[in-house]
């Protein structure tokens, strides 16, 4: 996987593009720098809307075309067609738990080909089959995922949240003022779970919930390689410190110059980066977007929006996006 090495950004192309960035341009201070982006097409199809990377180096990557994974040189799609286990193309979440597991969350198969659900029927671990309500989960419309200690994964579905550990799951409940709904979920280093639901932004610890941030809807990046934690609502950007208890607001799309901000991320040296209506590096003093890469979203804009961004162990960050073209 060392092709991944000088790739500081890869998004995918017609849903991923790489973003191909100097290892010298690198700032280990993270003064403001002018970053030169390049765009590489890449070749999974359809739209982008979760990375992942096992231990063995495979880049794998959700799309409504089927499950792609990437070797450093070649993908493999993997659809209901030659992966019988999958009952529809579309993968909207994956997670890799610490044993080394990729999970797999599929799109609703009664979904009509032009629409765009999130969630749906299908929750699987590679190699292992099916989870669903017969094994324990609160219910077959798995609407987020997230990687744990201790081989923990932390499951939002359309009846609340859920814990699977190994063969046993575990049925948590539902914030407070909600439909049910878990939209997305993120653990910190701390042992607590963050969750986003239709009341806001709850805190998951002991056995209860706490709203901690009312009428804001919470989209969270993977966890930075410090163990904090970055979330945006669309709006703003959020930031968890280690081992912090507070959120602090911490940009928002005025002056990065990514409007409708919809993932963050921050890589292996600390550089913080925006994905939305554009893409751009983040100078930590002046909150200001470095360099930023404004996509052409005029005619359609949510067709052109970035959906994820991941950091892989190599430095590489990967931006998907919702049918590029870009």
């Amino acid at each position: 996987m060392r092709l991944l090495a000088r790739l500081c950004i890869a998004a995918l192309g017609i849903a991923l593009v790489a973003l191909s960035v100097p290892n010298n341009a690198r700032c280990a201070d993270q003064t403001a720098q002018s970053i030169p982006i390049t765009f590489v097409a890449h070749r999974p199809s359809g739209s982008v809307f979760a990375s992942a990377q096992t231990p063995d180096g495979y880049m794998w990557f959700g799309t409504l075309s089927g499950l792609f994974r990437f070797d450093g040189v070649r993908y493999e799609r993997f659809v209901p067609e030659n992966t019988p286990v999958f009952t529809h193309p579309r993968i909207y979440h994956l997670a890799v738990t610490t044993d080394g597991r990729l999970w797999v969350a599929s799109g609703n198969p009664g979904a009509n080909a032009g629409s765009w659900e999130r969630g749906g029927p299908g929750l699987w671990v590679l190699q292992a089959g099916l989870f669903s309500k017969v094994q324990g989960l609160p219910s077959d419309w798995v609407m987020a995922l997230a990687a744990g200690v201790d081989n923990q994964l932390w499951v939002g579905t359309q009846e609340g949240l859920a814990l699977v550990q190994g063969a046993n799951v575990t049925k948590l409940g539902w914030p407070v003022n909600t439909d049910h709904h878990v939209f997305h979920v993120r653990p910190d280093a701390k042992g607590r779970v963050w969750v986003g639901a239709q009341s806001g932004l709850s805190r998951f610890k002991n056995g209860a919930f706490t709203l901690v941030m009312p009428k804001t809807f919470p989209i969270f990046s993977s966890q930075a390689p410090d163990a904090s934690l970055w979330m945006t609502n669309l709006h703003e950007i959020f930031h968890l410190p280690t081992g912090g208890d507070e959120w602090i607001r911490w940009a928002n799309g005025a002056t990065t110059g990514v409007s409708q901000t919809r993932a963050v991320v921050q890589d292996l040296s600390g550089t913080v980066w925006a994905g939305g209506s554009g893409i751009a590096s983040i100078d930590p003093l002046s909150k200001k977007g470095v360099s930023p890469q404004a996509l052409d979203v005029t005619a359609n804009p949510d067709r052109f929006m970035i959906h994820s961004l991941f950091t892989d162990r190599e430095g590489g960050v990967w931006a998907g996006s919702r049918e590029g073209g870009h």
